[in-house]
């Protein structure tokens, strides 16, 4: 449940001399090789993308590979709460009904798959060759085991009343947390609510020091374009550069975590 594009600079232009300002940079945190921003608050429909259209995994997300960076990515979710990402109803959704296709996951929901996961893990004997491949790529990266246990917790959760399979969490990532937390506020607040977490939001990215990020969110971002932001201020506060043209071309996509939906031009 992996699961998650850019830009640096604005273009402000007049009708003789275009300025060109930018400089900005993210710091790399870790986890941004697998771990995506999310500003739709729709992410069966990013697994169910994912799964439909494929993706280029040789050389990538490495990060939730490694068996301790999956618990500290599970430990993270569950502390902000599963249902919040992924509602039960979406959990029990019949996937891939209407489509046509031969998919191992069409007419089954993520409840399906997860159980039958799970019932498999030991022995994936006579099981369809999703199943089978499936369990041989988590013994061949040897987290097979941390995998068996994190889709026995999700099955917990979704099939029970309870909403954390524990209260007590000490490995974390507190900077996911709070990166995933803004997406999940901001998904579901009103207008209103939502100028007061993004003013915050921008605020954070600052302190992490990824201000390319934090430019996009104020500026890029076509769900909040008409909030009443003062734009002009949280600019002064990003200290833009004044960039060459052939330079801003070259870096206004550099972003890290929330990225530009421009892709052709200022």
């Amino acid at each position: 449940m992996i699961l998650f594009l850019l830009i640096l600079g604005a273009c402000i232009t007049t009708r003789q001399n275009p300025v060109f300002l930018g400089g900005w940079k993210d710091k790399d945190y870790d986890f941004f090789e697998t771990i995506e921003h999310n500003s739709s608050g729709d992410y069966l429909g990013e697994i169910t993308s994912i799964k439909w259209g494929g993706m280029d995994i040789k050389d990538k997300y490495q990060w939730i590979r490694n068996p301790k960076n999956m618990i500290k990515f599970i430990n993270t979710i569950e502390y902000i709460g599963l249902k919040k990402f992924i509602s039960k109803k979406e959990y029990n959704e019949k996937l891939f009904e209407d489509h046509y296709w031969d998919f191992d996951w069409e007419g089954k929901s993520l409840n399906d798959i997860c159980k039958t996961l799970i019932c498999c893990y030991k022995d994936t004997l006579g099981q369809d060759k999703y199943y089978q491949e499936f369990w041989l790529r988590r013994k061949k990266e040897q987290n097979d085991k941390v995998v068996y246990k994190i889709l026995n917790k999700i099955d917990k959760i979704y099939n029970s009343s309870i909403e954390k399979s524990h209260n007590k969490f000490v490995n974390y990532d507190t900077t996911l947390f709070k990166l995933l937390s803004f997406d999940i506020n901001l998904n579901n607040a009103d207008s209103i609510e939502k100028l007061s977490i993004i003013k915050d939001y921008f605020g954070y990215l600052i302190d992490l020091d990824i201000n390319h990020s934090a430019y996009n969110l104020i500026f890029e971002m076509r769900e909040y374009q008409d909030l009443r932001l003062n734009r002009d201020s949280l600019m002064n506060v990003l200290k833009p550069d004044t960039l060459a043209e052939d330079l801003y071309w070259k870096v206004r996509n550099d972003a890290k975590w929330i990225k530009s939906y421009k892709d052709n031009g200022p």
